[in-house]
């Protein structure tokens, strides 16, 4: 059941004319996801876990983003999403970005992230993460699912993901927050 397809919220790492195309883009959307679907009602107690599907679906192109797009391997790295309670924040645009964060937005590489969602899965801030695949080539409507549902609960009615858009000249870092309590629990 797909219930939530994603869309993106961004900041640059890097002071490129292309993040402010993007930003300009993205101004006056007051929404980082989007309801696919009239929601179902359940039968399912608000006690016990829900699965979500996820699915990234790309809008990063030159016809979209014409200034200072890439000419040379636009793509995605892979993707990284957590369900979390408030007490967990896998990046503030204000703060100080972890290891984990950093390594997505310099190399794409998700290792560390991972590592640090599995040590709040064990202090019970986060309750379940998946990765998406990375997405080759940055073509419109190009998608990236995770294999598995994301679990979300009461306490843990938060999803946040992340990935990074490539190439390197464009390093930019990809957060999505979806509060999904009022969809489904």
């Amino acid at each position: 059941m797909k219930l939530l397809s994603t869309t993106i919220i961004l900041s640059s790492f890097l002071n490129c004319a292309l993040a402010q195309s993007l930003r300009r883009s993205l101004m006056g959307q007051q929404y980082n996801y989007q309801v696919v679907g009239d929601p179902e009602t359940s039968n399912i107690k608000r006690n016990k876990p829900v699965g979500y599907s996820i699915t990234f679906t790309n809008h990063w192109t030159e016809t979209n983003h014409p200034y200072n797009y890439p000419s040379k391997d636009p793509h995605w790295s892979d993707f990284v999403y957590a369900s979390h309670s408030r007490e967990y924040e896998m990046w503030k645009d204000t703060g100080k970005a972890s290891k984990g964060v950093e390594n997505i937005a310099e190399e794409g590489v998700t290792k560390d992230l991972i590592g640090e969602i599995n040590s709040e899965i064990k202090g019970e801030t986060v309750l379940d993460q998946v990765m998406g695949a990375w997405i080759r080539k940055a073509t419109e409507g190009a998608t990236s699912s995770p294999k598995e549902d994301l679990c979300v609960d009461k306490s843990h009615p938060f999803v946040s993901g992340i990935g990074m858009i490539a190439p390197r000249c464009v390093k930019m870092l990809v957060a999505i927050y979806m509060g999904v309590c009022a969809l489904a629990l």
